[in-house]
């Protein structure tokens, strides 16, 4: 199936239920890397957190999703998952003491829906390339998995002994490999990256595809990379230390058919969810 952008025609992919992102880039395209960097507390966990719940459990036809978390345990994915869906704050436990029934029972809703939901997490450590790939077509064969998620590129290692990428600097190969991955799985694969701290510390302009730094050679291999960015950065900092809800870009900074933009969105701090911001950015 495709769509007609700008009289361009776009194929479309796995949809990740964000339908300004998914309608801009045409879906996540089988054989291809999509990035999403961003600043650790930006969100961009978060955000794969949502499109995998959008994919693998809230979608009229659910599809196999395999995650490899480098940064967190697969409990702790699990339990970030378990909020988002219940769309109960992770915090409430700490501030109130205690959760109320009706946290009670969408927590155990979601713990059903996720028990029987087609999501597989990898959290073994240390991941070299090779094993990842290994463990990838794995997935593949035994799960039928139709999209991989990797949070995140800087944490994979080009070896076993080798140091992780953020002191080795040796992302081409790294970036390459993740690239031939996805065209013999023939799936999306969806990486996360950090942007560089101290090369946005100091600026008001949104993020760049120079930002990526030592992620920088996913660049040449992504099909689309997308930046995000919170709003309030722009005039206020970090935020408040509490927030309900928070405004963020994501930024489509590259898309090979030549399509850019930004797409709107809203972060529940609380429960990690995003969802489409109605209003224009």
């Amino acid at each position: 199936m495709a769509i007609s952008l700008g009289g361009q025609d776009v194929s479309r992919g796995l949809e990740t239920g964000f339908a300004a992102f998914d309608r801009l880039i045409g879906g996540l395209l089988p054989g291809t890397l999509t990035v999403v960097a961003g600043r650790t507390p930006v969100g961009k966990t978060a955000l794969a957190l949502s499109m995998i719940a959008n994919v693998a459990i809230n979608a009229d036809q659910p599809k196999p999703v395999g995650v490899f978390t480098l940064e967190m345990s697969a409990e702790q994915m699990v339990w970030r998952l378990l909020h988002l869906l219940a769309e109960v704050d992770m915090r409430r436990k700490t501030r109130s003491g205690n959760l109320t029934r009706s946290d009670e029972a969408a927590l155990k809703a979601a713990a059903s829906s996720l028990a029987s939901s087609p999501v597989y997490i990898d959290d073994r450590e240390p991941l070299a390339l090779d094993e990842l790939q290994r463990r990838a077509r794995c997935m593949r064969d035994t799960h039928r998995i139709e999209l991989l998620v990797i949070d995140y590129f800087q944490l994979i290692r080009s070896s076993l002994h080798a140091a992780p990428l953020s002191k080795q600097l040796d992302g081409r190969g790294l970036a390459a490999g993740l690239h031939a991955l996805a065209k013999e799985l023939d799936i999306p694969l969806l990486v996360l990256a950090h942007l560089c701290r101290p090369r946005l510390e100091n600026r008001l302009d949104p993020p760049r595809l120079s930002d990526l730094h030592d992620a920088a050679p996913l660049v040449s291999y992504a099909r689309t990379v997308a930046l995000l960015r919170r709003k309030e950065e722009e005039c206020s900092g970090e935020g408040k230390e509490i927030e309900s809800r928070r405004r963020v870009e994501l930024i489509i900074a590259k898309h090979e058919p030549g399509l850019t933009g930004s797409v709107p969105l809203t972060l529940h701090p609380g429960s990690g969810k995003f969802e489409t911001d109605p209003a224009p950015v």
